[in-house]
This record gives structure tokens, C-alpha cells and sequence, in this order.
């Protein structure tokens, strides 16, 4: 119901989106994981004017059945084409709706807003600002005073009741060796598989492990089965951090090559880079190092990259905004011997945690997944 409202929300503002545009302002609203979000930005001398439109657009949208159902019959459709996605980025996706306990499928989405009659939606909407609670983030050309002022209007409008309970988020916990199989079953001449390797835990330093784990075997992988192998054109080594938690997986597609097949390729190179591993100069892991700590350490290009930025660390709930500092210094403190224990622990004796892959076979559903398992909590809110 909330993709529907904002679907009708965003039709509301067709008009008014068009000018902000043509005055130098953007919005965007999305549905995120414990609510909604929207953001404004461009000139900051007309900004409080276009956020009072969205607001009240927010609050006051009212469409006839007609309208909504031609909202809904969108949402549907694009929710159904999704299989329809190239197979490697529906791979990639599947693992975090699986695994994510306020995600959900594309299927099942659509399953559901197909049974949905708009007067329940009505009444939803009515409802959809009761004991909300308001997280603001304002960077840029706009003076404490007037940020004060705005974040007072909007918490009166939007959050005025008594606060509810965060809606608790969460990552499913896939044990050590527990190997789960996830075929999706995607109609394509090609083969896919991605290889998905979870966090032991949830902390920063093993999220500094995983980071550095992903650095070294990235290249030689893409070598070894794009390059020498010609296995397939999406060969490569991918961040899958859920959350807090991290991960990384190990994608392939192939035109040419069976599942099987692809699954030999990649067993046999992690076997064979356990010893590359191990031989590894000195000054070839410092390069890795090096290469980690550059990226972590680049300066913002952009006032839009710097609000990601802190975005990214209060929707994590790190409001002491120092999680990629913490990284850094634990990325700077590894060594050669801690990260072939880390490789041979996670990927030689544990193996993957979960394969998802274009075969045939049973549909899987995240919401089960995380049923039978502990969760991976993020922390309190402020």
C-alpha cells in the first residue's frame, strides 16, 4: 500500500515537479525499509516553498478509483516485468530480499496490491501519520535558524502525535556453513550464479574484513574465469552488505557454459587462490591496502556525495558519523596472516552461505527465511 500512495502522491505533484524543475529544484520520495523519505533539493532561497508542496501533497492526496487503478495496474506491471531483468541483477537483488525482513519480492508485492480494494487503502492513508517520528538531514547553502524553523513545521504536520516504535529492521543470520540454495527459476538462454559469502558478525572490523577479503580476490577472479576462462561477459566480484552487515558475492553469467559448469569454475579458483594467497608478496598486499584506504579516504566531489554520506551513517545509526573512520583504522591495522585466516575460515572451511542461481526449483520466500533464524538487529534509535 505505501508504493501505491506514493505512486498517487507523485501524480499529485506532476505539475509542481515540472516547475521546481524549471526553477532549479528536485524532489524524490521512496518507501524505505521503517517508513518513507523525501528529498528536496536545488536553490535554497524556494526550497521551504516546494516542501511545503510535497508535505502537503503527503497529506491531503485524494484520487478517484479510476486514477488509482491505473497507479495500481503500473505498480503491477512493473513489479511482473522485474523477471524479466537481466539474470545477474536479479541475482544480485534476490539476495537481499531474502535475507532483508522488510523486503519483500517483486511477486509478492504484486500478489498483494492485486487483492487490495481502495477502501482498506483510504483508510490506510488516514492512518499512515499516526505515531510517526522524524529524522531530518539538511546540508548546504541554508542557515541554522532557518533549518530549525523548517524542521519544526514539518515535525508539526508529519509527526505531531506520540511517537510509535521504530519498525524493527533486521538482516536474516546465515550460520557457518549452512549453504543455503535459492533457484529462481529465470526463463534465459544464459546461466547464472552468484555466490553469496555473509559477515560472521555484524561489526565494523569484520566489515573491514570482508572489504579487504573482496579487494584481493576481485581481479584475480575476473582474470581467471573471464579472461583465461571466457566463462561469461559478468564475471565479477560484488559488495552484498545488508545493512550493517557485511558481504560479498561471487556473480557469474555465461552464454555459453552450464550451471554445473560455472560452479566447477568457481570452486576450483578458490581452491587455487588459497595458495596464491598465501604466497602473496608483502608488497603486493600493501598495494591492495593502499587501493582500499584510497577510496575510503577520497574527499566528496559533491555536496550531493557528502549528504549521502550522512545519510548513508543516520540510516545505519551511526550518529556518531565516524563508522568510516573506524573503518580506516581497521583496514590500516590488518595483516597478511589475519586475512589468509579470514579466507581460509570464510571461504575454504565455511563455503558460501547462500547460492542463488537461474535453475529450476521451488520459490523461496524471505519473509520464511527470516522466521527460522536469528536476526541481525540494527541499534536503537536516537
Amino acid at each position: 500500500m505505501m508504493d501505491l500512495y506514493l505512486r498517487a502522491v507523485e501524480y499529485s505533484l506532476n505539475e509542481t515537479s515540472y516547475e521546481a524543475a524549471l526553477a532549479g529544484l528536485r524532489y524524490g520520495i521512496n518507501r524505505r525499509p521503517d517508513g518513507l523519505g523525501f528529498m528536496i533539493s536545488g536553490f535554497d532561497d524556494k526550497l521551504s516553498v516546494l516542501s511545503a508542496a510535497v508535505v502537503e501533497a503527503l497529506l491531503t492526496t485524494e484520487l478517484t478509483d479510476e486514477r488509482l487503478e491505473l497507479l495500481r495496474q503500473e505498480l503491477i506491471r512493473k513489479w511482473r516485468n522485474s523477471t524479466q531483468d537481466t539474470p545477474y541483477i536479479q541475482l544480485m537483488r534476490e539476495v537481499g530480499l531474502l535475507l532483508n525482513t522488510t523486503a519483500w519480492q517483486p511477486a509478492r508485492l504484486a500478489d498483494e496490491l492485486e487483492k487490495l480494494d481502495f477502501s482498506t487503502f483510504r483508510q490506510y492513508v488516514k492512518t499512515i501519520f499516526n505515531g510517526a517520528s522524524l529524522e531530518l538531514l539538511a546540508s548546504g547553502n541554508l542557515q541554522v535558524e532557518e533549518v530549525k524553523v523548517l524542521a519544526q513545521s514539518l515535525s508539526e504536520q508529519l509527526a505531531s502525535g506520540n511517537p510509535a516504535d521504530w519498525l524493527p529492521r533486521g538482516i536474516a543470520r546465515v550460520a557457518p556453513g549452512e549453504k543455503i540454495n535459492a533457484p529462481m527459476s529465470i526463463p534465459h538462454k544464459d546461466a547464472g550464479i552468484l555466490r553469496y559469502y555473509q559477515g560472521r558478525d555484524d561489526s565494523v572490523a569484520e566489515a573491514a574484513r570482508f572489504m579487504f577479503l573482496r579487494q584481493l580476490i576481485k581481479s584475480p577472479f575476473f582474470h581467471e574465469l573471464r579472461t583465461e576462462q571466457q566463462l561469461g561477459y559478468v564475471v565479477a566480484a560484488v559488495d552484498q552488505g545488508l545493512e550493517r552487515v557485511p558481504g560479498f558475492g561471487l556473480l557469474v553469467q555465461s552464454p555459453s557454459a552450464p550451471l554445473s559448469r560455472l560452479e566447477q569454475a568457481i570452486d576450483q579458483f578458490l581452491d587455487s587462490y588459497a595458495e596464491q594467497l598465501a604466497a602473496m608478496p608483502a608488497e603486493e598486499f600493501e598495494r591492495h591496502r593502499a587501493s582500499i584506504l584510497t577510496g575510503l579516504t577520497e574527499k566528496p566531489k559533491s555536496l550531493a556525495e557528502q549528504s549521502g554520506r550522512f545519510w548513508t551513517s543516520i540510516d545505519l545509526r551511526d550518529y556518531q558519523f565516524d563508522m568510516r573512520q573506524q573503518l580506516i583504522v581497521e583496514v590500516q591495522n590488518l595483516t597478511h596472516a589475519q586475512m589468509l585466516e579470514v579466507y581460509r575460515n570464510v571461504v575454504v572451511a565455511a563455503g558460501f552461505s547462500m547460492q542463488v542461481d537461474t535453475s529450476a526449483g521451488d520459490f523461496m520466500s524471505g519473509s520464511g527465511l527470516a522466521k527460522e533464524r536469528d536476526v541481525y538487529r540494527l541499534p536503537e534509535k536516537m
